[in-house]
């Protein structure tokens, strides 16, 4: 990963590097039970809040994996990355889906009948 450290001579400096390799041999990408196969770079990205997890899709299945701690911290079996967009929804709309989410976990089949 790296930071830009003069953004006036947009000099970049190397934080650290992760190779796929180091991912496959932890225990967190093992229990995924997925092959040790390269994901597509095209569908990458990264976490709006935490850099250092950054998203990959391998054979449909997303896993976020955290590149400093070099482990899978997500894992989602079976997502298309045709239906997926990576955003953070603006304070005022989260309250409303938050709201929304409270209401659905409290309305049962018999209060709407």
């Amino acid at each position: 990963m790296r930071t830009l450290v003069h953004p006036e001579t947009a000099e970049w400096t190397l934080e650290y590097a992760v190779s796929f390799a180091d991912i496959w041999t932890s225990k967190s990408y093992k229990v995924t039970k997925l092959p040790e196969k390269a994901p597509g770079l095209g569908d990458a990205f990264v976490h709006p809040k935490n850099p250092d997890v950054v998203y990959f899709f391998v054979e449909k299945q997303l896993m976020g994996v955290d590149l400093r701690l070099r482990k899978v911290v997500e894992y989602e079996a079976r997502v298309s990355s045709y239906i997926l967009l990576p955003w953070e929804l603006p304070p005022a709309v989260s309250a409303v889906a938050a709201g929304l989410n409270k209401i659905n976990q409290t309305v049962t089949p018999e209060v709407l009948s």
